[in-house]
């Protein structure tokens, strides 16, 4: 009986900690926090739920008119790569309506598999104007609350941002 009674206290506890486990990797990610509906560099229509839900946003201003934009592509690629599963990537381009054709080609080129679209987005204007210097290259990290955690990042910094990422998510 009391072997019984061990084992039945033994997979409770064990039951227990699952469930609480799996209530914490739901409580640690969230959807984008500004609903959106805008059209890709590609013409299909993406939204908020497109960024899936994740721990961490990671918002990205550039130009294909950007030297040092255009040359950490390749790296931007590699770490979505590696946090892809963690946090959503999402890229701003300045010059939407100009050159579509040559985010694309960039993009293709960088092996970019985030979404891309227009900065001029009502949301992502209102977004930029509020925490961004205006800039290019410049990465916000936005958290659960909508709010930019630990400032914005102006400039390339290629394979660095994952460090950035790293201190975010410790946060």
């Amino acid at each position: 009986m009391k072997i019984k009674m061990t084992f039945i206290i033994f997979a409770f506890m064990f039951c227990l900690s699952v469930f609480s486990g799996a209530l914490y990797a739901q409580s640690k990610t969230f959807a984008f926090p500004y609903d959106f509906s805008a059209e890709d560099i590609y013409g299909k229509t993406v939204t908020q739920t497109d960024l899936g839900e994740k721990e961490l946003f990671f918002v990205h201003y550039f130009a294909t008119w950007c030297p040092p934009c255009v040359k950490e592509m390749p790296d931007l690629s590699v770490v979505a790569e590696k946090f892809g599963d963690r946090v959503g990537f999402i890229a701003l381009l300045d010059d939407y309506k100009s050159n579509k054709a040559a985010a694309i080609r960039i993009a293709e080129n960088a092996g970019i598999s985030f979404i891309i679209v227009d900065a001029e987005h009502k949301n992502f204007r209102a977004l930029l104007r509020m925490s961004q210097s205006g800039y290019v290259p410049t990465t916000i990290l936005i958290g659960r609350d909508g709010k930019v955690i630990g400032g914005q990042i102006i400039g390339a910094h290629g394979l660095n941002y994952a460090n950035y990422i790293n201190k975010a998510l410790a946060r």
